[in-house]
């Protein structure tokens, strides 16, 4: 691109943002700077103060050895590669540029620069991802440092391997929408990684078709959100099947039938049952690690209860689809209560099979005895059941509090209604796993008694749901 194409292209982009914004411009510069102050501040306030807490939580050496440990360092790199994958999915659905449909159709389509077109909504990606990732590993290291775990190095390194992490996902994420519709531009119909090794070269790769798609899309999942349609949002990020399409369903009992309906849908979608499996083995790696060894941190707990919570979601679409259509005819011949419990079957049997394999290996790995074996066992067992009536509660939550939409409260109240299944699984099941000890089952028994409460409490909803519908 010569000089003065350059130029011209830059006064048009100019003019362009001048017609948008008027004279004072869009202020981008000042609200990304606003946005990274006002995240340093409370990530400094707040969390440093919780970091160094999780670090506080067990014994500094004991601490120290675990996390530089072979077996953490593996698990760091399935982290980073689950959350590369993730931010690569994500791409295809809500890339990090997404230009408005006005801008879309009347600048981005003409002969300007694509890549120039569009790098306004590429710096907040790129300043965001390398903010969060700066901050938050500066967080970690320095709450490791403040809590005797590490030395000053875990401070540099934190600092250091933040922002690459971060512009790792940022560029997984940007890759993911490259893929998911080349540019219409000639010689590339298809993107290559030569493409990517510059941003530019990624970004005239992003075509007009699927720019205005995701822009589109990006409106309807922000109305979505604000009214509380949970199954709105869920069409929006719903991939299309593409495979299996010639599976059928094969009649059995309503149980059976329900149960392969799950099973059938899980293989029209592999990349869910990957993800579901990735999660869930983290999950129960973490549960191990708490019942076999005393001196792991309490967070530990708390972290592996999460991911046991979202992998079961992964597998639980079957417990969705009947939450969003509560009230309406059955279809497979059960209803109510024993659908939802049929609905179950399926992931609790997945999670009994990943996850009894990831607990297995995890034990057998740190050499543990057969006792803690079998306590590691029946903790899955306590937290799968803990998991469910989570999910139970996710998918029958119903519509959101009127409360939600009242602009002074509104947005706590929404967060706090989407956020309750999760809370009730981290409480229920990541604050008895913190007190986990493979020589006692005291902590097992409340646990125990909470899963099954849990479970309770997600049927009652299905009911109250059900019942809802029909008034």
């Amino acid at each position: 691109m010569t000089g003065a194409r350059s130029g011209a292209e830059a006064a048009r982009l100019a003019d362009a943002g001048h017609v948008v914004h008027g004279e004072r411009g869009d202020g981008a510069r000042g609200r990304m700077l606003y946005g990274v102050y006002v995240t340093t501040l409370l990530v400094a306030t707040y969390g440093f103060t919780l970091a160094r807490g999780i670090f506080l939580t067990a014994e500094p050496r004991a601490l120290h050895r675990e996390l530089t440990s072979p077996v953490t360092a593996v698990l760091a790199v399935v982290v980073l590669a689950l959350l590369v994958g993730v931010a690569r999915t994500s791409g295809r659905t809500r890339g990090p540029v997404v230009p408005p449909l006005p801008w879309i159709d009347h600048v981005v389509t003409t002969d300007v620069d694509r890549a120039r077109a569009v790098r306004p909504w590429w710096r907040y990606a790129a300043v965001g991802g390398l903010a969060a990732g700066t901050i938050l590993g500066a967080a970690l290291g320095a709450g490791a440092w403040a809590a005797t775990v590490g030395g000053p190095l875990w401070l540099v390194v934190g600092v250091l391997a933040g922002p690459v992490v971060g512009w790792s996902l940022v560029l997984a994420w940007l890759s993911g929408q490259v893929s998911a519709g080349a540019a219409d531009l000639p010689g590339t119909a298809r993107p290559r990684a030569a493409h990517l090794v510059r941003v530019d070269g990624a970004l005239r790769l992003v075509g007009i078709e699927e720019l205005r798609r995701q822009a589109a899309r990006s409106t309807r999942l922000g109305g979505g959100i604000l009214a509380g349609d949970l199954r709105a949002v869920r069409l929006e990020v719903a991939p299309p099947v593409s495979r299996g399409r010639r599976l059928r369903l094969r009649p059995g009992g309503p149980w059976l039938t329900v149960a392969r309906r799950d099973a059938l849908g899980l293989r029209r979608a592999p990349g869910t049952v990957l993800a579901g499996a990735a999660l869930t083995l983290l999950g129960a790696a973490g549960l191990a690690w708490s019942v076999e060894d005393p001196a792991a941190p309490a967070a530990l707990g708390w972290l592996a209860a999460a991911a046991a919570y979202l992998g079961f979601g992964t597998w639980a679409e079957g417990l969705r689809l009947q939450g969003d259509n509560g009230g309406t005819t059955p279809l497979l011949g059960v209803w109510g209560r024993r659908e939802a419990l049929a609905h179950l079957l399926t992931p609790c049997l997945l999670v009994a099979v990943v996850g009894g394999a990831g607990v297995l290996a995890t034990t057998l790995a740190r050499s543990a005895p057969p006792t803690v074996v079998l306590a590691a066992v029946a903790w899955l067992v306590v937290v799968n059941g803990t998991v469910a009536g989570a999910q139970l509660l996710a998918a029958f939550r119903g519509q959101p509090p009127r409360l939600a939409f009242v602009p002074e409260t509104g947005p706590f109240l929404l967060a706090l209604w989407y956020a309750r299944p999760l809370l009730v699984a981290l409480v229920g099941a990541g604050a008895f796993l913190g007190a986990a000890d493979g020589t006692r089952l005291g902590p097992l028994v409340p646990a125990a008694v909470v899963s099954v409460l849990t479970v309770l409490w997600g049927l009652s909803r299905v009911e109250a749901l059900e019942l809802a519908h029909r008034e």
